[in-house]
């Protein structure tokens, strides 16, 4: 859905979600010759996460490169929507979150400069001391991600020679034609009042 940006605090050891992601990959230069998804979706707002991480370490995935069994598409109303086209079995890898890997102080730069723009959208996760910025349109499906407090996957850290990584697992079973889900982790009043689609 279209999302304007709430202003939290985020702490220390948590991560604050503003629609912004993970590491570029090399993937990124063959996905600047094809046409842009916002020449097909309209650009999605930011909303923000807390909530605590856990590192996976021995999780079997590449997740630069594996966007199988996925599908974007564009739903009246809610926006732009990512629905499972096969079956996941609970705990496997999804899809990674990704985007630029950004010290906390460049993140923060970043932010300010998105901030001036509304329009432009800001899709940012601050944990510990890094964060992940996946505002730039790409063609990478984990930043469309919607919300639930009942979703069917959920955010972990891995690593892969030495880089840190932010994906998504199913937290259940998903079977295909299932849209996927996860909680964005933010309870706070302003943010409840503003995106009203954070209650569920």
């Amino acid at each position: 859905g279209n999302i304007t940006k709430p202003k939290t605090e985020k702490g220390a050891n948590h991560l604050a979600m503003e629609y912004c992601v993970l590491f570029s990959s090399r993937a990124e230069s063959n996905a600047a010759q094809n046409r842009k998804a916002t020449d097909y979706y309209p650009i999605r707002q930011e909303f923000q996460k807390k909530q605590k991480w856990v590192v996976l370490e021995d999780q079997p995935c590449h997740a630069r490169t594996i966007e199988e069994g996925l599908q974007a598409k564009h739903i009246e109303g809610k926006g732009r929507v990512v629905f499972a086209v096969r079956y996941f079995k609970k705990g496997k890898f999804v899809i990674e979150y990704h985007g630029d890997l950004l010290h906390l102080a460049d993140a923060k730069e970043r932010e300010a400069l998105y901030a001036q723009d509304p329009g432009t959208g800001c899709y940012m996760y601050y944990f510990q001391y890094l964060s992940v910025d996946a505002t730039k349109e790409s063609t990478r499906l984990g930043r469309l991600l919607n919300h639930s407090k009942i979703g069917n996957c959920q955010t972990k850290l891995h690593d892969i020679d030495g880089i840190t990584h932010l994906i998504l697992v199913a937290s259940r079973d998903i079977e295909s034609e299932e849209e996927l889900l996860y909680d964005y982790g933010d309870r706070s009043k302003e943010s409840i009042s503003a995106h009203t689609l954070l209650k569920y």
